[in-house]
């Protein structure tokens, strides 16, 4: 059994140029990289029809002594599922903003790219979400604007905070200071006056 390679997802690090990237990965210790698709990262469509454009990567990642082991396809495979939401214009090419059919046509498109590329980089793996059409509503992702989301002002009236001790801590003193609490809101069925 040989040395398994510890790699770093780049997804957090895509806003650094690649090979600043990957000297920064070597530096820290990093045996490979799961390349993210975005950014500076891995340009799907690019790396699909230029070869020398995947050579550069590839010289790139054996400049620093790095291997590809996968790449992140995440953004691009949550405009896939995701119901119309105008955040996905931030994940897909500036000429489709507010083309929820185009921007899910060039997510599909891009993700069925995505194996082809990987083996190019000698990867095997794309990782990455399918997006859903309940998922904005689980997690705030993709990220919120700063500007409030019509629709909250009214439910926001209807909530009623509820402040209950943390039963995971049974132990700490009722009117002691650092003890846990947990903020539960709770929505009511019939709107306030």
């Amino acid at each position: 059994m040989g040395k398994r390679p510890v790699t770093l997802c780049t997804c957090q690090w895509a806003d650094l140029p690649f090979d600043e990237l990957c000297a920064l990965a070597k530096d820290m210790g990093y045996d490979g990289l799961e390349i993210a698709c975005w950014g500076y990262g891995v340009d799907i469509d690019k790396a699909y029809v230029d070869d020398g454009y995947v050579r550069s990567l590839l010289d790139t990642l054996k400049k620093h002594g790095l291997i590809c082991k996968a790449i992140a396809a995440h953004i691009i495979g949550q405009c896939v599922g995701d119901a119309p939401d105008v955040r996905l214009n931030n994940f897909a090419p500036a000429h489709l903003a507010n083309d929820p059919a185009g921007i899910r046509k060039w997510a599909v498109d891009t993700m069925m790219k995505a194996p082809t590329v990987a083996k190019k980089l000698g990867a095997e793996v794309v990782t990455g979400f399918t997006g859903s059409p309940i998922w904005k509503w689980v997690y705030s992702f993709p990220q919120t604007t700063a500007d409030p989301p019509v629709g909250f002002s009214k439910p926001l009236k209807c909530l009623t905070r509820v402040v209950l001790p943390d039963p995971l801590c049974p132990t700490t003193a009722r009117n002691s200071p650092s003890r846990t609490w947990r903020l539960v809101l709770v929505t009511a069925t019939v709107p306030l006056g």
